[in-house]
């Protein structure tokens, strides 16, 4: 029974980052309201650590987008950007500030198909030890 609740999980998410990709992203002018920084240092030697960069924003329905360190060291708070993003898991695809792209998340519908295909073979094809 576990099993089976597990290969439905693993189906369900698959579809929704199939399902994700092929929908169109959603846009919304925003105002950057605040930058943060957070840092992930790991005890364990084999796992990597880093840096996640924030931009929060207000003035629509998404508040907050993790970028790169270049797109972070470029914005500051109050600067006024287009932000582009996924319908249902509200990932940030591309922020521009007028004409000058601050963020562009590259190969991310490659990148979610794969995964979503990778889940679904994973839970079709998973032998159960029985």
């Amino acid at each position: 029974m576990i099993a089976f609740l597990v290969r439905g999980a693993f189906v369900l998410m698959g579809a929704t980052l199939i399902y994700e990709t092929t929908q169109p992203v959603r846009g919304e002018q925003l105002e950057i309201l605040s930058r943060s920084t957070r840092e992930d240092f790991d005890p364990e030697p084999h796992q990597a650590g880093g840096t996640t960069w924030t931009l929060t924003f207000s003035g629509g329905q998404l508040r907050s987008c993790k970028v790169d360190r270049s797109a972070y060291d470029r914005s500051k708070p109050g600067d006024k950007v287009e932000v582009s993003y996924t319908p249902i898991l509200k990932q940030c695809t591309h922020i521009a500030r007028g004409s000058d792209v601050l963020y562009a998340a590259k190969k991310w519908k490659a990148f979610g198909i794969l995964c979503g295909i990778f889940l679904i073979a994973v839970a079709v094809f998973r032998r159960s030890k029985d």
